[in-house]
């Protein structure tokens, strides 16, 4: 009665378990000040809250070089000083994207294996890992993105199983929207056009096919298109993320790059990435259950149902380019004594959730399976290991602040601070003031203006020593020292005050 009565409720005890476990998880990890670790975060947070709070407040401070659908989710609390500063805008909207990704990657994989216990396998593979649950309490865009793929594939599929034309519009839709979170997405979107033309082909044959991949084209590209035609109308080119000094990769080195033109290299730091969260005896899980669906599936391998399910593989083959071609950089203790970026392997986990589920879809496999993934789980926990990787990969993309945002909170007294937030958007959420106390880079024609005498426009200069920082590389020595004094220098940081 008791099995019975769990299999008859599965989908609201699954539902209602994620969403106590993304609360938890919030609580545990905001209490220890994690939520806002990354200095990424808080970019993600001062691009939303310059909509309301800036010099130059609007929505075209959401076009740059990030893509703007996690910061227009902000929107609704953003302009609250706590829920700002706290990070909690963030927080919000990819709690929900958990579980709802959670949800519905449970439904995935039941409808390809039918097989409730599966799913469920699928499901504890995805909601127990410890750098989901800590990524889903931050202002990231990993958990957003993640949950626009699943969405994504699992309405495609739904579309090849039931050729329903409601889910193949649903699944469009999603595939846009992930190209609004993550770059990611715009290799997700031609790949997925690609896979609905091969599929459609193969259940339809050529003449509704073409109607198929219309429909789907139309809708899946639109995120695309309008990023595109805003990136135009308001920074003159609908290709200035490309180009402009934010631009990814811009402040990397190619020849310090290991994975630079090197495939042997890109593929051993995404492997080690990759074991780091999610831990390694289930990735090595993962890759024999890929190799069992390959070799069972032989036949089928480019079925219909197969080749949307190939998809989640996308962001893996999108990142493994990137660092071919130097345009990101991932960072491994193994290869390089510290940890940068590996958080992008945690785009796999969908991958591992799925083929793994399949591959053991037999019961006396899946319970011996629960006892194997406890043990991974461990390697990857830091309760156990007493030590949290997702936060030493965010200790490396900040630098050492506490002692300067103590000493400018006390010494504050008025006025405008010149700062580039390519470099400090991280101290400005820190210091916790009006962004329209800053003049940086979205100030326009002010920004211009202070670099060049900064005396006549701001009480404050703040510089860092890193290449990001477009202050430091760009102000008028001249005047910076005729006109202002340096009254604090610390960890990397210089303040300026004028005289």
């Amino acid at each position: 009665m008791k099995l019975s009565f769990f299999s008859k409720h599965i989908n609201k005890i699954i539902f209602t378990f994620t969403a106590l476990l993304s609360l938890v998880s919030f609580i545990y990890f905001y209490k220890i000040g994690l939520t806002n670790a990354y200095a990424d975060g808080a970019v993600h947070l001062n691009i939303a809250r310059r909509v309301v709070d800036n010099l130059k407040p609007g929505l075209g401070n959401l076009v740059g070089s990030w893509l703007p659908l996690l910061h227009i989710l902000m929107l609704p609390t953003i302009w609250n000083n706590f829920m700002w500063q706290s990070g909690i805008a963030g927080s919000i909207v990819n709690m929900v994207a958990f579980v709802f990704s959670a949800f519905y990657l449970y439904k995935l994989i039941y409808e390809i294996t039918n097989n409730k216990l599966s799913a469920f396998l699928g499901w504890v593979i995805f909601s127990l890992n410890i750098n989901i649950l800590y990524f889903q309490t931050t202002s990231m865009t990993e958990t957003l993105f993640i949950s626009t793929l699943i969405f994504g594939i699992y309405n495609l599929y739904k579309w090849q199983k039931y050729q329903s034309n409601n889910s193949l519009v649903l699944s469009a839709l999603f595939f846009s929207l992930s190209s609004l979170v993550r770059y990611e997405g715009w290799l997700l979107v031609l790949f997925a056009i690609i896979a609905v033309i091969l599929a459609s082909l193969k259940l339809y044959g050529r003449k509704k096919a073409e109607g198929e991949f219309f429909i789907f084209t139309a809708v899946a590209t639109s995120g695309i298109l309008l990023w595109l035609l805003l990136q135009k109308l308001i920074l003159g080119s609908p290709f200035a993320f490309l180009t402009n000094e934010h631009a990814a990769g811009k402040e990397l080195n190619l020849s310090t790059l290991q994975t630079y033109k090197n495939i042997t290299s890109s593929l051993l730091v995404y492997f080690y990435s990759l074991n780091y969260m999610n831990g390694i005896i289930l990735s090595l899980i993962f890759l024999a259950s890929l190799l069992v669906f390959l070799i069972n599936k032989n036949k089928k391998i480019l079925s219909p149902g197969n080749l949307i399910l190939f998809l989640l593989f996308v962001p893996f083959i999108f990142d493994l380019i990137s660092l071919y071609f130097g345009k990101i950089t991932m960072q491994v203790p193994k290869i390089n004594n510290t940890f940068f970026n590996v958080r992008y392997a945690l785009y796999l986990l969908p991958a591992i959730a799925v083929f793994v589920s399949i591959a053991f879809n037999k019961k006396y496999i899946q319970i011996s399976l629960f006892f194997v993934l406890l043990i991974s789980a461990f390697s990857i926990t830091p309760f156990f290991t007493n030590n949290f990787i997702f936060l030493n990969d965010a200790q490396a993309s900040i630098y050492k602040q506490g002692e300067f945002e103590t000493y400018f909170k006390n010494s504050y007294t008025g006025g405008l601070i010149l700062i580039s937030s390519a470099s400090s958007d991280y101290l400005i959420q820190k210091l916790n003031l009006p962004l329209k106390n800053y003049v940086q880079e979205s100030s326009e024609e002010l920004w211009g203006k202070a670099l060049y005498i900064p005396g006549d426009f701001v009480e404050y200069v703040i510089l860092t020593n890193t290449p990001k920082d477009f202050v430091a590389s760009n102000i008028n020595r001249y005047w910076l020292n005729h006109d202002f004094e340096l009254i604090k220098k610390v960890d990397g940081l210089e303040v300026y005050k004028k005289l």
